[in-house]
Order: structure tokens, then C-alpha cells, then sequence
């Protein structure tokens, strides 16, 4: 019968046999010694699974050593967690957020300048020639003498509607067709500083197009077109004429003018007119006999008018003089809408 059926356990028998023996190494005097049995030395072999115990008189391989282990047995013998190093699982790098690329404005479509219609060949102008200071007119050629009705205007492009050309080929002297022009240089005779100098004027035959719509009514009198006299920081005087044949009778000649003579500008950008009124002056011409200098009001348009008689029929040039004096930061002119008539 097995003893593992009686309820035996030698392993329990085992280790009190132990005790027994260590026990008796003590100092316990003889008297108190007791006999203890010695127990047959058993030698276990066990699996992990719970199994029968077997002692030496049971079947069993004596070859195999104490520590066999079985071919079923897989042993796991751990180390220390300190001998362990992980491998940290490596981070995705996450792909980089794309920049989109930014959307193109289209610039505006600029406007075409328009095609302008070349102006009429000029007519031609002979050099005006100076004489102790005084000016001889300056004739442009003309028909011969044609009847007219009282209330026409006799002037070639009085409005400045028909072309222009450059003045001895100067760019600077943008003059309407059939119109002369002349100038002084040289001192003013009105102080003795630097500035006291007349200098050349520059012309310019203006469109609407080269004008702010706010100042049309100012500058043009007349039509689509104006001539600007002007000069920054500088004193200017000249003369703008035209040349006729004319029959015996009385004429009117009228000029418009509006003087645009600046001496500064606030901080706005508006304009301060020059508050000399001296500033402004303007005469007439006929045959080079010039009236007395008259104010212009700065600003404003004003006409002025010339009446003069012809006894007889001849070749007449009308003029009109004008002059800034001082040489402010703009010395502006503007001529516009100019007429001659035969009123008797």
C-alpha cells in the first residue's frame, strides 16, 4: 500500500529528523538527551504536476543526476530587472505641415494710353531779334488781306485746338501752332539779388487729360486744350503773339489769363497764392507798341481787351506781355480762348 495513502508525509518526517540532530549540538547535558531514531535517507524526484512520490524501492533511473530536468520542463531563469535596457520603440516622426503656396494676385490690367492723332505740320517762325532791350515783333507768315465780317474771329487756333510744335526744336517750348513766343534774360531791373534774373519759361500745350478735372473751369477757357507758361523759383516775362494782314477798321483783341503764381503750399498740399499783387502783371502789344503794366488778380481767370484802329490795310502783330517779377516756387501761367474781331 502507498504511504502517500496513509496521510504520511516524509517530507515533514525530513525536516523534524533535521532539527533533532541540530538540536543535539547544543550544550543540553546528557541526562536531558533523549534517542531519536535516524530516519532512512530518502531521495525525491518530482515533476511541476502534482505526482506520486517514490522512495529508493521503486523504479528508478539511477543514472540521472539529482537536478535532472525534464524534456517537458522548460526552465525560465530570470535575471535582475536592472539588467534588463529597452530599446524605446522609436517615434514617428511625423511628416512636416505643408505651406501652401500662396495664391498669386493678378496685377490689374493697365489701361492703354491712348493713340493721340499727330498734330498738323507747324507753320514755320522767324528769330525774334533785341534791340536796347525791346523786342521786334515777331511775324509768322499769313494769307494776304481777306475781307472780314464784323464779330469773326480773325486768329489762327485761338483756343489752342490745332497742334503744336517746339520752339527753335526745344522740348522745353511746347508752343500752339500759329502762335510766336519770345522771352527776356537777364536782370529784372526790380532788385540786386541772386534771383533778381529773368530766366527761359517753360510752355506746355495741355489736354484735359494733363489737367485734375477740379481746376478744367479754372484753366480752360475754351475747348479740350490750354498753354501753360511757368517756372519753379524763377522771373519770368515773355510775349505771345500771332500776325495778320488786316483791311482798314477798328479791332478788339481779348486774351484770358489765370495766374497760377504760388509761393508755397500747406501741409494739406493746398496752394497759397503770392500775396504781392505785384506778383502778376500783364500789358499789350500792337506793332510793338505796348501799354501801360496792369495787375492780375492771382487765383482767378480774368479777360483783359485791346481795341486799336488801322487807317489803312496792313500787316499787324498783337501781343500779349506778361511777367511774374519775383521768383517764387511757381510761377504759373495759364492762356486760353484768345480772340481778334473787327467791331466797325
Amino acid at each position: 500500500m502507498s504511504l502517500k495513502n496513509k496521510g504520511f508525509n516524509w517530507g515533514s518526517a525530513a525536516v523534524i529528523g533535521l532539527m533533532v540532530v541540530l538540536s543535539g549540538c547544543g550544550e543540553t547535558p546528557a541526562e536531558e538527551t533523549a534517542a531519536i531514531p535516524i530516519l532512512p535517507t530518502v531521495a525525491v524526484a518530482a515533476k511541476i504536476e502534482e505526482q506520486e512520490i517514490i522512495t529508493e524501492s521503486s523504479s528508478f533511473d539511477t543514472s540521472l543526476e539529482p537536478t535532472f530536468t525534464p524534456q517537458s520542463q522548460v526552465l525560465i531563469i530570470p535575471t535582475s530587472a536592472g539588467d534588463f535596457v529597452f530599446t524605446p520603440v522609436p517615434t514617428d516622426t511625423p511628416f512636416p505641415t505643408l505651406v501652401p503656396t500662396a495664391t498669386r494676385t493678378p496685377r490689374p490690367t493697365s489701361t492703354p494710353i491712348p493713340t493721340r492723332t499727330p498734330f498738323p505740320t507747324p507753320f514755320p517762325t522767324s528769330t525774334a531779334t533785341r534791340i536796347g532791350g525791346n523786342v521786334t515783333p515777331e511775324f509768322l507768315p499769313t494769307s494776304a488781306v481777306t475781307p472780314v465780317a464784323a464779330g469773326e474771329n480773325i486768329l489762327f487756333n485761338p483756343s489752342f485746338e490745332d497742334g503744336h510744335y517746339n520752339k527753335d526744336g526745344i522740348p522745353e517750348l511746347q508752343l500752339p501752332n500759329n502762335w510766336g513766343f519770345e522771352y527776356d534774360t537777364g536782370r529784372t531791373g526790380f532788385g540786386d539779388e541772386s534771383y533778381d534774373i529773368w530766366v527761359r519759361p517753360e510752355v506746355r500745350v495741355l489736354s484735359k487729360d494733363f489737367i485734375p478735372s477740379a481746376e478744367h473751369a479754372d484753366f480752360i477757357a475754351d475747348g479740350d486744350h490750354t498753354v501753360k507758361i511757368f517756372k519753379g523759383s524763377g522771373a519770368i516775362s515773355y510775349r505771345f503773339s500771332q500776325a495778320h494782314q488786316l483791311e482798314a477798321g477798328t479791332y478788339q483783341f481779348t486774351v484770358n489769363i489765370y495766374p497760377d503764381v504760388i509761393s508755397g503750399y500747406e501741409s494739406n498740399g493746398a496752394k497759397i497764392f503770392a500775396p504781392d499783387p505785384l506778383s502778376a502783371e500783364m500789358s499789350f502789344l500792337i506793332n510793338g507798341s505796348q501799354d501801360a503794366w496792369r495787375v492780375v488778380e492771382i487765383g482767378k481767370r480774368s479777360q483783359f481787351s485791346k481795341t486799336f484802329e488801322l487807317s489803312q490795310a496792313e500787316s499787324v502783330q498783337v501781343a500779349v506781355a506778361i511777367r511774374g517779377r519775383f521768383a517764387v516756387e511757381n510761377n504759373g501761367w495759364f492762356l486760353d480762348n484768345f480772340s481778334l474781331k473787327k467791331i466797325e
